[in-house]
């Protein structure tokens, strides 16, 4: 039982004319990562093709029903195709015709209904029940890009399909409820599915980081962590030109970041209960803040680190200074000032 992550992260940086040279470094990334699939629509990979012949085994290209008319797709051996159409064109006998003519080329084809999920079900596996008698279609990808589905109906509906097909089924789904990630958990407990995903969440896709992570923890199924995930995540973000808010689940610099008085005294007697994995695992570090809501452990717990040792006294009064220091200047306390503070009330 293995899920199969597909990439869309290098398509959203080559449609943002991202540079050849960068491309190349952004690929060294993604390479890090067990991607099985990279999709790139067929206008990106016109122009990048040469770029990206160093995953070439990875590379699907994305075309609308116009362009499978394109000479192009068939200079290379082998030739992996994601064709996007609506609905209506699925009875077409344009769109089977071009199917059919694709049948004498090396190629695998996989078929993607735009906004599949307002659809009802049953409607939908029997359109495509028109193309099964071509070989060379090999899957279906279920979109949900408006968010229509809820955990439940994500794993309802894809068992549906993956029964009533017999085809390789993938999901991508869509980020507008905030429900990315809890759907593809839902979709990846089902064996050998598709799963789209970016890094981040860019383009309103399952952020691959929040993914392989919490499918680590709730699935059966594990997945491979890279390391540094954190760092590399980050690394991306400064090639697209992206900024990673501080709070962004498993890579944000400060979501290890601790300041209330119990809160701290409890990470440092037993992180495991408020840290689901440690922050060095995805290459961040602990923080301990000092506040208007810090205690005495946050204190004892920094001047350890400064190899000052305080007494009990000592650190009551200091914590006093912390407090009001804190709340005159509206925010947290940074290393030098907390020093200041201990040098002019307490040293």
């Amino acid at each position: 039982m293995k899920t199969i992550l597909i990439d869309n992260s290098l398509n959203y940086a080559m449609s943002k004319e991202i540079t050849f040279k960068n491309l190349k470094k952004l690929i060294n990334i993604v390479d890090k990562f067990d991607i099985s699939i990279v999709d790139v629509d067929f206008k990106n990979w016109e122009k990048y093709r040469s770029i990206l012949k160093k995953i070439n085994n990875k590379c699907r290209i994305v075309v609308l029903k116009d362009e499978l008319d394109s000479k192009i797709f068939f200079m290379q051996k082998y030739l992996k195709i994601k064709i996007k159409c609506d609905f209506d064109s699925i009875y077409s006998d344009l769109l089977q015709e071009k199917i059919k003519s694709l049948s004498e080329y090396n190629c695998e084809i996989t078929l993607e209904i735009k906004d599949a999920t307002s659809i009802e079900i049953k409607y939908l596996i029997d359109a495509i029940k028109c193309f099964l008698k071509y070989d060379k279609l090999k899957g279906f990808c279920y979109n949900d890009e408006n968010s229509r589905l809820d955990t439940t109906a994500t794993f309802e509906n894809l068992m549906l399909l993956k029964s009533g097909l017999d085809k390789k089924i993938e999901f991508r789904c869509g980020n507008s409820n905030d429900l990315a990630t809890a759907n593809a958990l839902s979709a990846a407990k089902i064996k050998d599915i598709g799963v789209n995903v970016s890094f981040m969440g860019i383009n309103n896709d399952v952020a691959i980081e929040e993914f392989i992570m919490a499918n680590n923890y709730f699935n059966e199924s594990k997945m491979s962590v890279p390391d540094k995930l954190s760092v590399l995540c980050h690394d991306v973000a400064d090639l697209l030109e992206l900024n990673i808010p501080l709070n962004k689940a498993v890579i944000g610099k400060n979501i290890f970041a601790h300041e209330s008085g119990i809160h701290v005294a409890g990470v440092i007697k037993c992180s495991d209960i408020y840290e689901a994995f440690s922050p060095e695992f995805v290459g961040l570090k602990r923080k301990i803040i000092i506040g208007k809501h810090s205690g005495k452990n946050a204190l004892k717990f920094k001047f350890d680190n400064f190899n000052i040792k305080l007494s009990n006294v000592e650190l009551e009064n200091l914590l006093i200074e912390v407090k009001k220091y804190a709340y005159k200047i509206k925010s947290t306390i940074n290393d030098k000032q907390l020093l200041q503070l201990y040098i002019k009330n307490i040293s």
